[in-house]
């Protein structure tokens, strides 16, 4: 018998603000709950990671060492 996989659903969001220098920064989520810490190897982008305020955002959330944060963070182009 084969084991099932659970597919975690991509949570959206936008960018409040996010610090080039520094790598990291936060996002709030639609869906009401706590805003959540992004670093840049969180972004899934080729090059630069960088993300810009108020850009639509699909994320999963996992735990890091201070709590909950946002991973395989993609930019939504709607």
């Amino acid at each position: 018998m084969a084991e099932t996989q659970k597919q975690i659903p991509a949570l959206r969001g936008t960018v409040l603000w996010f610090n080039h220098r520094r790598g990291y920064g936060f996002l709030k989520r639609a869906d009401g709950e706590a805003d959540l810490f992004v670093h840049y190897s969180g972004i899934d982008a080729r090059g630069y990671r960088q993300l810009q305020p108020d850009q639509r955002v699909e994320f999963t959330v996992v735990a890091g060492e201070k709590g909950p944060m946002a991973t395989n963070v993609r930019v939504v182009e709607d």
